[in-house]
């Protein structure tokens, strides 16, 4: 009966995720195959350290190149655009906790598909006055869903957060490094102990919050680790450049 009620709240593979059309039973990612197909994939050449996309002949792209990366690697099988900032939004902020299940398939593809090997998975931890506004912490939701497709041991009071930061969302590079300065604490060094990790968040930016949990884990001796994450944002040279021309233009109102 509990399933049932759970099925109307949240129902799961009835309706596709993105466009809401009928969908079978058993499709294990929610979604139809027209939305399957045009979701932003990371097919593109990606940096091989921190998955950006990247052009010309090198494997690292610039930020790797001058920023020191604690992880061995991160993926994310989906750019940070379009339908999947939508889908994010709604299972960050808008209690859909049934997207996990199927972001965590799309997911478990692409860890399969690098052929990670690791050995445990931690999610990155959230602030408690983040849980208490959500009631839920969304990567460990992802993790959950992962650890049963891998197969492989899920350790969520590892890695603990110690203080409420700001949102990362409006901060710079050096503000969001800045703010999440001892935020992460290794409590239990045991289970870690010469481990491969899968850390798991649902979205990959800068990778300040990826780098800062990575720091305290390698501290409490891990082997290494590998980050994974839904989405990662990509890099938009032209956009980057759009908004610098409007921050200019609203700087000559200013000045004039």
């Amino acid at each position: 009966m509990f399933k049932k009620i759970l099925d109307m709240i949240y129902p799961e593979g009835i309706k596709c995720i993105v466009c809401n059309d009928d969908i079978v039973k058993n499709n294990t990612h929610m979604l139809c195959d027209n939305c399957l197909i045009h979701l932003p994939f990371t097919k593109e050449k990606v940096c091989v350290k921190c998955g950006r996309n990247i052009t010309g002949k090198g494997e690292y792209c610039l930020d790797c190149k001058r920023t020191k990366r604690y992880f061995t690697k991160a993926i994310a099988p989906l750019w940070y655009k379009g339908e999947v900032v939508k889908l994010i939004h709604k299972l960050k902020y808008g209690n859909a906790r049934y997207l996990a299940k199927p972001l965590a398939f799309i997911l478990y593809d692409k860890v399969k598909a690098e052929k990670i090997n690791f050995d445990v998975i931690i999610p990155v931890p959230i602030c408690d006055k983040r849980l208490k506004e959500r009631g839920y912490n969304q990567s460990l939701l992802i993790a959950m869903e992962l650890a049963k497709l891998c197969k492989k041991p899920l350790l969520e009071e590892v890695l603990i957060r110690t203080k409420d930061t700001d949102t990362q969302t409006n901060l710079t590079k050096k503000e969001r490094n800045e703010n999440l300065v001892d935020a992460f604490k290794v409590v239990d060094k045991k289970p870690i102990k010469d481990k491969t990790i899968l850390l798991i968040d649902d979205v990959l930016t800068t990778g300040a919050t990826a780098n800062n949990c990575c720091i305290k884990l390698l501290d409490a001796k891990c082997k290494e680790i590998y980050v994974a994450t839904i989405a990662r944002t990509p890099y938009e040279p032209f956009k980057d450049v759009y908004k610098a021309l409007n921050m200019a233009k609203e700087l000559e109102k200013l000045t004039f």
